[in-house]
Order: structure tokens, then sequence, then C-alpha cells
């Protein structure tokens, strides 16, 4: 007879826990963690993962590299007996590796764009098809104008060439970007094959301004001579944006690079000196007086007659007018050409007022001969009001003689069709 015995029911001895997914995240003798992968970074920081053989070799998303260290071909004999395996990797790689194993356990990819290229670079070194093809996916609708440079950064950090490639075009031609941190945060390399690269449509202006930045971010004491002329040269800059004019001006003492950036750029201040130098006047003339002020009320009044006080040569200029870096020459011969530009703007002022001041006369006279003419053709239609009432006034009169007679020549007997007739 099938089952018709009874054979006992399952006894476990105490109550089962309910399954759970396996996750490295768990304790790792709860979930009889079999391997530890210790990941360490340049900076010395070391993290230890406790993760089960089985997930990373043989799951759903498996992974080469560990299918040969698990057989013993890439583990060494202290791999094995210790059960340990470690990961020298770069800081982003070491980040991203959490969220490699995640997506071994569970199959969902938390990429980020910060931590695409990482995971890009992790699915070639640990030889995982699954994690390329899910990293692959993610990337053809994040890579865009806003995060190329961040892809360009870390794809070269990597040696990813085709990911590079397709950042670098992309990146020059968003310039200048909604995130100019990243661009800036380029290393002087890349920022320079971004700037050179035919992709690039932002105009001479914004091209300065980016420049200016970036030589004043987070590269700055990597500036010299020669990333600054192939930046700068005539062919790529022809033109500098006045607002900027001064600190390049400032980079180009400094640096003399051979593009003749520092000539534009003194054209730039001298032509359009209201944006360029003025500012840079003003901020002067303030600081100036904030200097002067503390000294004017320290200085003891001389009497009549007596010495002046000796000059303490030990004591510095305080303020140094109009750039601390830029040559004596070169300010004098800026401040003169700025002055003989604002001459002739000011020459330019005056005769586009004279013309507006004969305008404005021309169309006065026309005005008033207007208004003279009209003047006159209400006088004419006055005198031609008065010339009508008064043809009204002798039709009326006729009007009045002429029903008399026709009152006074009735027929007798015959009754008057104009009523009685009027007084003589």
């Amino acid at each position: 007879r099938l089952g018709g015995f009874d054979f006992g029911d399952f006894s476990a001895g105490q109550e089962e826990e309910p399954l759970a997914p396996l996750s490295w995240r768990d304790d790792p003798e709860s979930s009889l963690s079999d391997w530890t992968i210790s990941v360490v970074t340049p900076d010395g920081s070391t993290e230890e993962y406790h993760v089960h053989k089985a997930m990373l070799a043989a799951g759903a998303r498996p992974s080469e590299y560990w299918k040969g260290v698990f057989r013993g071909a890439g583990a060494t004999m202290r791999e094995g007996s210790d059960r340990t395996s470690q990961l020298c990797l770069r800081i982003s790689a070491a980040k991203a590796f959490p969220i490699y194993l995640d997506f071994c356990y569970t199959g969902e990819l938390g990429a980020k764009t910060e931590s695409a290229t990482a995971l890009l670079h992790l699915a070639g070194y640990l030889r995982c098809r699954k994690l390329h093809e899910a990293v692959v996916e993610f990337m053809q609708s994040d890579l865009i104008a806003d995060t190329a440079a961040l892809y360009l950064a870390e794809a070269e950090s990597y040696s990813l060439d085709k990911v590079a490639a397709a950042a670098l075009p992309l990146c020059a031609s968003s310039l200048p970007t909604r995130r100019p941190d990243l661009v800036l945060a380029l290393p002087p390399a890349l920022f320079q094959r971004v700037v050179l690269s035919s992709a690039r449509t932002c105009s001479s202006e914004a091209l300065s301004a980016l420049v200016a930045d970036y030589c004043h971010g987070p590269h700055a004491d990597a500036i010299d001579g020669d990333f600054l002329a192939s930046v700068s040269t005539d062919a790529l800059m022809p033109s500098v944006d006045p607002a900027e004019a001064f600190r390049l001006l400032e980079l180009a003492v400094a640096h003399e690079p051979a593009s003749g950036l520092k000539e534009r750029c003194a054209d730039a201040c001298a032509s359009h000196w209201q944006q360029a130098l003025l500012p840079a006047l003003a901020g002067d003339l303030e600081a100036a007086s904030k200097v002067a002020q503390p000294l004017a009320a320290g200085r003891p009044k001389r009497r009549r007659g007596a010495a002046s006080p000796a000059v303490d040569a030990r004591s510095p200029d305080p303020v140094r007018h109009l750039g601390a870096t830029v040559p004596d020459a070169i300010k004098v011969d800026m401040l003169a050409r700025a002055l003989k530009c604002a001459g002739e703007e000011l020459k330019c002022a005056g005769e586009e007022l004279e013309k507006e001041k004969r305008a404005a006369s021309q169309r006065e006279q026309a005005l008033r001969s207007n208004n003279r003419k009209l003047i006159t053709e209400k006088q004419a239609a006055s005198q031609r009001e008065q010339a009508l009432s008064s043809q009204l006034s002798k039709l009326i009169s006729e009007k009045s003689e002429v029903e008399w007679q026709l009152r006074r020549f009735r027929p007798p007997g015959r009754p008057s069709m104009f009523g009685p007739l009027p007084s003589p």
C-alpha cells in the first residue's frame, strides 16, 4: 500500500529559521563564509570582505579569475591555507568593489557615474562577463556632456582607451560645460588634449576664461610655459575675454609662453579697459585707502618747523598697484594705451552727442514749424466757420422774407398755409 504507512514527522530538534538570500554582508559565521578577500589601496588602507566561493566562481555571474584562485591555479600556498586573497586596487576600484560583490550576489548593479569606469576595470581584471555587460549598458546612457570629463579622467587612469576615445570628443564639444569642476580637475595632459581636440567648438573668449580658471585651479602648481603656450596659441585663442585678460596677463608674465599671449592680453586690457582694468584699479584704491587710514591715524603730528620723521626702510610697500607680478613697463604701456582708447571713445561719444543734439534741434524746429502750421490752419478754419455762420444767418433772413412775401400775396378767402402774416 503506497502512502499508507506512518513513518513519523520530521523533527529538527529546534525551530527552523526562515531562509534568507545569501549575502557577503552577513556575519561570516552565520552565513558560512568560506573565503576572505583583502582589498589594499595605494594609501595603505585595507578592507576585508567575507565571501562565498560558490557565489563568486560558480554562481549566476561567475568570475574566471576567482575560478582560477579557488581551484588553486592562481592561489599560493598561503592563500590556500588561510583561505584569503589579497587584491591591490586603486582607490576608486576599491570603493567600487562592494558594488561588484552586490552584483554577484543579487544581480542588481548599483553603479553611478563615479564608479562606472572602476567597475568596468574590475570586470576586465576579474574576467566577469556579466559585470562587463551590465556596466556597458549603464554607461551607454550615463556618458553625456556633463559626465564626460569624469569618464575621461577615470578611463585614462585605468588605460581604458575605448572609453577615453568616446569621452574625449564629447567633453571637448560641450565646453564650457555645466560641470566646470570636472574639467578643472583633469590632469594637465588631459586638459591639453581636450582643448586641442577638433571637436571643440567654444569661442575664443570662452576658452580664455576656461584656461584662466584652470591655471588658478587644483593643478596651478603644475602649470608651466610649455603648457600655457600649447593651450593659448593664436589659432586657438585669437581673442581674449576682457574680464579674464588681466589674470591671463599675470600668467603670461610669470611663465613667458611662446604664443604671443602676453601681447594679446595687454591689447585686450587696453582696448577694453572698463572691463579689464577698472575692477583691478578699484580694488587697489580700496586696499590703499584701508592701509593709509591706520598709518595716518598712528602718525604723530609734526610741529611747525620741526624736521620730518625718518622713514622706516624696513616697512614694505603695503600695496602693489595693478598686479604684483606685472612689470611696471608693461603696466605703464598698457595704461597709456588704455588712456588713448578712452580718449578716442570719449571723442566718439562727444561726436555722437553732438549728432544727437543736432537731430534733437532739427526735431524741435520741425515741431515748431508744425505748430505754427497748425495754428494757421486753426485760424483759417475759424474764419471759414465765421463765414459759414454769416451765410447761414443771411439764408435764414432771406427765407423769412420769402415766406412773408408769399403770405402777403395770398388770394383773398383762401386760408393761409403759413399761418398769420407777420406784421410788416
